[in-house]
């Protein structure tokens, strides 16, 4: 499968999510008037909007309950392997001994680095064709990161 066939398939997912989403806010809201109506007549109004404000209230705390504990970052308590190493993940594996060398530059030198990059945006955003010959530079390892992303989460579902 090609990378533009997973960009399209997951846009696809996205999109049905999104649809997905604005219809179960629909049917929330159509429950919350049906509750509404039902008790305005046996309580009055101001307690059945009261009433359907703390349900709706409830049902946004229960769903954000569930998605904080779907999202939260869990601790891996994987086994250190045979050699006494933690596990590491693919990333550090991949990661060259020169690559370790400028995060660790790039940490201790914050500052510099933040005004570089605001520099080097200037100056790419002025000149178009430096703007051209730096994105030929890294298209190739750009698309190979997006190929490994896309692979990623299309592995996870």
């Amino acid at each position: 499968m090609n990378l533009r066939a997973k960009a399209v398939g997951a846009l696809a997912v996205n999109m049905l999510f999104w649809m997905l989403m604005l219809l179960a806010t629909a049917a929330v809201l159509a429950l919350i008037g049906a509750l509404y109506l039902a008790l305005a007549p046996l309580i009055g109004q101001p307690g059945a909007i009261a009433i359907a404000g703390a349900t709706l209230l409830l049902m946004v705390a229960v769903v954000g309950g569930l998605v904080y504990r779907a999202v939260r970052p869990r601790i891996n308590s994987a086994a250190p392997s045979a050699d006494g190493s933690d596990a590491r993940s693919d990333e550090d594996r991949d990661r060259s001994a020169l690559g370790d060398m400028a995060v660790d530059w790039t940490r201790d030198h914050t500052g510099g680095v933040m005004v570089a990059a605001l520099a080097a945006g200037v100056v790419v955003a002025a000149s178009p064709g430096l703007r051209g010959a730096l994105f030929r530079a890294v298209e190739p390892s750009l698309r190979e990161q997006a190929a490994r992303t896309i692979d990623r989460f299309a592995d996870r579902s």
